[in-house]
């Protein structure tokens, strides 16, 4: 279930829909993002499950050669947050969803690593291609536990594509 964003959240990301933002919860739901990030993937639109969309999702680009590191990425997340929330239903419900539908997720699980909160990625958008991006998270504090996550361009030929999209 997503729950209201604070306002200032929703602030920053109207304030500025030229940026490929979103924030998440700590269930890993989008609980807001900008035009811009809509536009780069449907992942970003609010209501989505990180998670379940990213190894249960026909859109998912698993082809794309950091896939594997990406959904790395996306179980330290959750794990993370739930080694700080050990008795959420969601939370062990999600876990278990995922455990039993995809393998991807049993073998990203089982590796327990760290979540840096900053990686370089790879996005397959239908007009623009492949963008390499770099996508900074920023925890929102404020006795959330909501993360902003922010997209640039990784290189120049990346940084214009993103500047194009169309949000």
């Amino acid at each position: 279930m997503v729950h209201d964003m604070r306002p200032i959240v929703l602030d920053v990301l109207d304030a500025l829909p030229e940026i490929a933002m979103m924030a998440y919860d700590r269930h890993l739901d989008v609980i807001g993002s900008t035009r811009k990030a809509q536009a780069l993937h449907p992942i970003y639109l609010p209501g989505t499950n990180i998670a379940r969309f990213a190894y249960l999702g026909a859109e998912t680009n698993r082809d794309l050669q950091d896939w594997e590191h990406k959904a790395d990425l996306i179980a330290s997340a959750l794990r993370s947050s739930l080694n700080r929330h050990p008795e959420d239903n969601i939370f062990l419900d999600l876990v278990g969803e995922l455990t039993a539908r995809s393998d991807v997720f049993a073998r990203s699980w089982a590796l327990n690593i760290d979540h840096a909160g900053q990686a370089a990625v790879l996005i397959r958008h239908p007009e623009a291609g492949e963008l390499r991006l770099n996508q900074h998270e920023l925890p929102l504090g404020g006795g959330s536990e909501d993360t902003l996550v922010v997209w640039t361009g990784a290189d120049e030929s990346s940084a214009s594509k993103l500047a194009h999209l169309v949000g």
